[in-house]
Formats: C-alpha cells, sequence, structure tokens
C-alpha cells in the first residue's frame, strides 16, 4: 500500500499546489493527488488544471481575500514555469 507521501512524489506536482487542488475540488489529498497525477499528463488536463488556478483566483479577487489571491497567484505562477499552458488541446 503507497503512503500519502508516495502518491504525492509519483502525481509530479508540488505539495502546496495538492493542497490548492484538495481545497478546490474539495476531495480529500490523496484523491487530489490521483487526480493531478492523471491530469498532467496530457496537455487537456495540465489546460484543465490552469483553469482552476484561474478560477479560484478569480474567486477570491471577488470576495476580496488579497491574501489567498496572493497565495493562489504564487501557486499558480509555479505551476506554470513545470507545466505551462498548452497551445493546442
Amino acid at each position: 500500500m503507497l503512503t500519502l507521501q508516495e502518491i504525492i512524489d509519483f502525481a509530479e506536482i508540488e505539495r502546496a499546489q495538492l493542497d490548492a487542488i484538495s481545497e478546490l475540488e474539495h476531495v480529500p489529498e490523496v484523491v487530489a493527488a490521483e487526480m493531478a497525477q492523471e491530469l498532467v499528463r496530457s496537455p487537456r488536463g495540465v489546460y484543465r488544471l490552469h483553469l482552476l488556478f484561474l478560477d479560484a483566483i478569480e474567486r477570491a479577487e471577488y470576495r476580496c481575500s488579497r491574501e489567498r489571491v496572493r497565495r493562489l497567484e504564487g501557486l499558480y505562477q509555479d505551476f506554470c514555469r513545470r507545466f505551462p499552458k498548452p497551445r493546442v488541446l
């Protein structure tokens, strides 16, 4: 049986980004890790993760949560460096 850390390592995504996905999708960390691992394998999946982060930033801006906006923008910038937005789906 795999540990949560092993699943996170396999997902090729940073822990903080995984925590954000878990929170945004309202799923446990292990489910978010499996979801992220599957999504980063295809351009459509990477694009979906980009949309997830952008939507979360927009919702935080709407709620005037500056601290959350800054945190999500930092996570999104790190995600963009590792997984650039695909040009073709």
